[in-house]
Formats: structure tokens, sequence, C-alpha cells
């Protein structure tokens, strides 16, 4: 194998991974700028992200919930599925909240 191959195949593999790392860089700074307007949202309302409290509907409050919301839950349902699938292999939630916020 000629120096001049394995110098040109270890650019190729240097730039590789140059394009992948930037590409990740350009991913994380798409994600912190949103996590940064949430932080930044959280502490305009005065609520403190790294303290939150969590209220439970009790089963007959979300059954009422469900039924009020039947239509929108038919409607989103294959939405959230395709977004899920897009998202295979990678951790994630997709969760479906009324006009209120609460977790359907």
């Amino acid at each position: 194998m000629s120096m001049l191959y394995q110098e040109s195949k270890s650019m190729e593999q240097i730039n590789q991974f140059v394009a992948k790392w930037e590409k990740f860089v350009d991913i994380i700074h798409q994600e912190r700028n949103i996590n940064l307007k949430s932080w930044k949202r959280c502490e305009g309302l005065n609520i403190n992200p790294d303290n939150l409290e969590f209220n439970f509907l009790s089963e007959d409050e979300l059954a009422s919930k469900l039924k009020e919301n039947k239509k929108l839950i038919e409607i989103a349902i294959s939405y959230m599925e395709q977004v899920s699938s897009s998202l295979q292999g990678k951790p994630h939630v997709v969760a479906l909240s009324d006009s209120e916020g609460w977790i359907l």
C-alpha cells in the first residue's frame, strides 16, 4: 500500500470524523438553545425547574378527561406513533396533554 494512499485514506477518515463532530455540535447547540429558552420561561414565571411539584388526577378525573378529549386522542394517536417511530432507537417520550396541561 502506497504512502500516498494511506495519507489519503487517513484524511478521508479525518474529514468524516470532523463532519460527524460538526453535526453533533449543531444538534447539541439546538437542544441547549431549546433548554435555555425553557429555563428562561421558568425563571420568568418564578418556577424553579430543579424543584417541580407534580399533581396527579384521580382515576375518576382521568376517566373524565379522557372522555372529554376522546376526539383529540383519536386524531393525535397516529401522529404520535409517527413521531415515536421516527425516534426509534433514541430515548424519548411522546405525550399528549389537554388545554389545561394534563397529560392524557
